[in-house]
């Protein structure tokens, strides 16, 4: 199969049939072993827009936090959360069509330059797109096409739905 260059898809914090959950989208952006292990040689993630991994798994936790609903049962005030299978991020990755060997080949650098183009058009794509509600975009250079990982908060939804995010 060949690369794969645009895809969104929500997550939750329980994992889906495929096993996929926020904590595993958010491990494998950062190359936690456990979810990196068709890397075979991770490198350090670069963040190139809003705010870091560890930032946006606080940011997101504060939003499910704020959602909680009080409700009294025989009496007894209780919180409600979100349903733990409610996707809660949305997520989208882009990928450049050259492979990362040839980004430098060329003598006169023009490949790396339609690149660098390419990943402020796609920034500026995502921040038209979401506005405030995109909190970070992470670049990977160690696989076979250099790529980014955007990350989207639903935070301005009261339910929280990542899926209302989707542009399809």
């Amino acid at each position: 199969m060949g690369p794969q260059f645009a895809h969104l898809q929500a997550f939750s914090i329980k994992p889906n049939k495929s096993g996929n959950s926020i904590e595993q989208v958010l491990g494998e952006v950062m190359r936690e072993i456990e979810f990196s292990q068709h890397i075979t040689d991770a490198k350090t993630p670069t963040l190139i827009y809003g705010v870091g991994v560890p930032e946006l798994k606080i940011l997101h936790d504060e939003m499910l936090e704020k959602r909680k609903t009080s409700v009294t049962v025989k009496g007894k005030k209780l919180k409600r959360a979100i349903r733990k299978d409610r996707n809660t991020l949305m997520t989208a990755v882009s990928s450049f069509p050259i492979l990362v060997a040839d980004l430098d080949k060329d003598e006169t650098g023009e490949t790396r330059r339609r690149y660098e183009k390419w990943k402020k058009l796609n920034i500026d794509y995502l921040k038209q797109l979401y506005g405030d509600q995109l909190k970070t975009i992470i670049e990977h250079t160690d696989e076979e096409y250099p790529h980014i990982h955007a990350y989207i908060l639903p935070d301005q939804d009261p339910d929280a739905k990542a899926v209302n995010l989707h542009p399809g």
